[in-house]
């Protein structure tokens, strides 16, 4: 028996569901939410006497809106491919399929709308060419688990 339900990612993939580009995957950065922070101190805000004696002042703050982040995909770059990534594409359906634990059948599925924002590539000398495809994510992703 395993000690460890960890997993490496060889494995991972993504698909764009109407565009149909795929990617060879090196890394996925991402997929978190944000939440912003709103700053509501005012000169009254928590004002304590201090045990030196002195007024300290606290900060106040209410949570914003839960914002999808953005998917950062490092993959290997095709200069050519037959399917170009959709940097001019609508909105769309993305599924970033995880590796299959052992002893399932199907990885994990994130899955929601998005869209191309950026495709900067490195080339370097006696190097593999890469380029990060970034997604902004839209409106509320699903994460599908393991079967």
């Amino acid at each position: 028996m395993a000690l460890t339900d960890a997993n490496i990612g060889h494995g991972s993939t993504v698909e764009f569901v109407t565009s149909l580009f795929v990617a060879d995957i090196i890394n996925i950065n991402g997929l978190d939410d944000v939440r912003p922070e709103h700053d509501t101190t005012h000169m009254a805000s928590g004002t304590v006497e201090g045990g030196d004696g002195h007024i300290q002042a606290h900060g106040e703050s209410i949570p914003g809106v839960l914002r999808p982040g953005p998917v950062v995909l490092s993959t290997i770059l095709v200069p050519s491919p037959a399917i170009p990534v959709p940097v001019n594409a609508a909105p769309e359906t993305i599924n970033i399929t995880y590796p299959i634990p052992d002893g399932l059948t199907n990885g994990a599925v994130a899955s929601g709308k998005g869209y191309v924002t950026g495709t900067p590539e490195t080339i370097e000398v006696d190097g593999v060419m890469t380029q990060e495809i970034t997604i902004a994510r839209t409106g509320v992703w699903t994460k599908a688990v393991a079967t």
